[in-house]
């Protein structure tokens, strides 16, 4: 995927690239043709990158692709660094500075993994350094705080927050309101929103109510799934144009949306 990738090469634009690839340059191996439609002096600047880039590729460095590529088009990544890409989304006792992780929901190379709090949330950190790219839905401001804060981590692996990729496409608001608009619906024990999570887990915490852990499980899995649909949908979007032969997309298959792990 990311070697037909044009636009991580510094100085080509997303309309540059669609330019390149009209021309032939469908991949970083047709690099020669790009001397069709770009000045000699531009095709010798990106023939000289090339080496630092399969570079990076080889030695799977997700971050350094993250940073080149802009916004809308990172999550062409994903196929290269398909079995070390997470999808994940927390829920949490409330939104205030001092509320608890309880759950964390998590799909990794074809598997759900669900962690809680007071039975198996500990063992999120033996997966953490197995994770090469984690896509969240607002984790920047949300997901990744409380991750480090719950297991005081310092050091995160590259991130890529979809709700900025999904602006570019026009999928403004909310994760819930971005599913209907791709037609995504959701179970009966799917629905709900955050204050219906603190809610189910209080009456867990409280009570003792394994029902309201289940309802829990269901509507954090019913999350992560729409991340990898969401991720998917951009993904194909970022390839607007592009006149080869598609790719084979990152399996979704369908997986356990409570299983512990």
């Amino acid at each position: 995927m990311l070697a037909r990738s044009l636009c991580c090469f510094r100085g080509v634009s997303v309309s540059a690239e669609r330019k390149l690839w009209r021309a032939g340059c469908l991949t970083w191996d047709y690099l020669p043709q790009a001397g069709r439609v770009l000045s000699p002096r531009k095709a010798a600047d990106l023939t000289a990158q090339l080496p630092e880039l399969r570079a990076a590729l080889e030695g799977r460095v997700a971050d350094y692709f993250l940073k080149r590529l802009p916004t809308g088009h990172r999550l062409r990544i994903w196929p290269d660094f398909a079995d070390g890409v997470a999808f994940l989304d927390v829920e949490t006792t409330g939104l205030g500075s001092h509320d608890e992780l309880t759950l964390i929901g998590l799909w990794q190379a074809g598997r759900m993994l669900s962690f809680v709090r007071g039975r198996n949330l500990c063992e999120f950190l033996g997966i953490w350094r197995r994770i090469d790219v984690l896509i969240t839905f607002n984790g920047t401001r949300f997901d990744l705080p409380m991750l480090a804060r719950t297991f005081d981590l310092t050091c995160l692996p590259p991130h890529i927050d979809l709700m900025h990729e999904a602006r570019v496409y026009g999928y403004t608001g909310g994760l819930k309101s971005i599913e209907r608009s791709l037609g995504i619906r959701r179970l009966a024990n799917e629905e709900g929103d955050g204050e219906m999570a603190v809610r189910l887990w209080q009456s867990h915490a409280d009570e003792g109510n394994d029902s309201s852990l289940m309802r829990l499980l269901q509507y954090n899995a019913r999350d992560v799934r729409s991340l990898v649909a969401l991720s998917r949908k951009i993904l194909r979007l970022s390839f607007d144009g592009y006149p080869g032969p598609l790719f084979a997309f990152p399996s979704c298959a369908a997986f356990p949306s409570c299983a512990f792990h």
